[in-house]
């Protein structure tokens, strides 16, 4: 992917490190035992050190594949072990801070952007008050945000106002990390949803169009998917929101422009100079900017 220009993401619905059921289960206090001295901190560094290994093991060249990380989403819901119904604030942000410095700093993992990416903003009063893992902790500001047919767009919007002014404060990239119609498109009838319900209504928000990407859900099957295909009822609309000047796919010309695909392209893999939020390091790829006028910085 990366070879051809694309962006990888990454997103770890962990499971329970207590009792290795799944990331629903909260039984004991995994938030709180995964931290040093708890009974499960073996299991939660073991992982991470998968996760690093992984990481330092994405080579071009000499350089390493750029990963971003969507660690934790969704914690404004009550769903996951590190979700509001299982841990405090406190307790997130301390579990947060930890996994990223485990990485970053224990292990010396570099090529990894961290993406924030709490679900439902504009629901939520503490998603940034509270749960906020602070600046230097994250370099992508996201959001998950599904729902239904006739409610998805004002719901977007509305995440996209309280989103974007924190973003453009804090000088953070600004992304959708994770996006649709609830349960799926295959039941939508409007033909140019994609168009008309996605790209247009965003790129027309003074807030929505300040995106860097959005990212939609998987598809499951025939009868539960978020991208259409051809013969799909939706397809028509996905097609123009593809072939708009509004938006950008990995075939476009003016994202083959970019930096960003030049170096992944390029024989000699060239890194693109950014700040860094640490002030550790220099060098490092950049993916965009929270604002066409601000510089993003990143922890890496």
């Amino acid at each position: 992917a990366f070879e051809n220009g694309g962006v990888v993401n990454f997103y770890w619905e962990a499971k329970n490190p207590t009792n290795n059921a799944d990331a629903y289960n909260c039984a004991h206090s995994p938030i709180t035992d995964i931290m040093p001295g708890g009974q499960a901190n073996s299991v939660w560094t073991g992982w991470l050190d998968t996760i690093a290994d992984f990481a330092k093991s994405l080579v071009v060249g000499d350089k390493h594949i750029p990963i971003v990380f969507r660690l934790f989403h969704e914690n404004t819901g009550s769903w996951f072990w590190w979700g509001t119904a299982c841990s405090t604030p406190e307790q997130f942000v301390g579990a947060w801070r930890y996994t990223v410095s485990y990485l970053r700093d224990t292990r010396q993992v570099h090529n990894i952007l961290y993406a924030y990416a709490p679900g439902k903003p504009s629901d939520y009063m503490m998603t940034f008050d509270g749960l906020y893992p602070g600046n230097e902790w994250l370099d992508i500001i996201s959001w998950d945000r599904y729902g239904t047919n006739s409610s998805y767009l004002g719901e977007i919007e509305d995440d996209c106002a309280v989103v974007y002014p924190v973003a453009s404060q804090y000088k953070k990239i600004m992304a959708l990390g994770e996006t649709g119609v609830k349960g799926g498109v295959q039941d939508v009838t409007n033909v140019y949803w994609f168009k008309t319900q996605m790209l247009e209504p965003m790129m027309g928000d003074s807030y929505c169009k300040r995106l860097a990407y959005a990212l939609t859900y998987t598809n499951y099957k025939d009868t539960e998917y978020w991208v259409p295909i051809p013969g799909d009822t939706t397809y028509p609309g996905f097609l123009e929101m593809y072939t708009s000047t509004k938006s950008v796919f990995l075939g476009d010309e003016r994202w083959q422009d970019m930096d960003y695909y030049q170096a992944a392209n390029s024989t000699c893999c060239n890194a693109v100079e950014v700040k860094s939020s640490t002030s550790n390091k220099a060098k490092y790829w950049a993916l965009g900017d929270a604002d066409d006028d601000d510089d993003s910085t990143v922890t890496a």
